[in-house]
C-alpha cells in the first residue's frame, strides 16, 4: 500500500535515520506505533530498537 500514509511516515523515518537524524526518525517512528497496527507497527517497532 503506497498510498498508506503511516507507511509513507515509516519510510521518512527510515530516511531520516539514514542521514543521521535519529531524534527526528524517532518522533515519526513514535507516531507510527501509536497509530498503527499489524505489519506494520511491527516494522515501525523493530526501527525503534535500532535508534541510538
Amino acid at each position: 500500500m503506497p498510498d498508506d500514509p503511516l507507511a509513507t511516515k515509516l519510510a521518512l523515518a527510515e530516511e531520516f535515520n539514514a542521514i543521521g537524524d535519529s531524534e527526528g526518525a524517532r518522533s515519526l517512528v513514535e507516531e507510527v506505533i501509536a497509530e498503527s497496527s499489524g505489519d506494520l507497527r511491527a516494522r515501525a517497532q523493530r526501527l525503534l530498537a535500532t535508534l541510538s
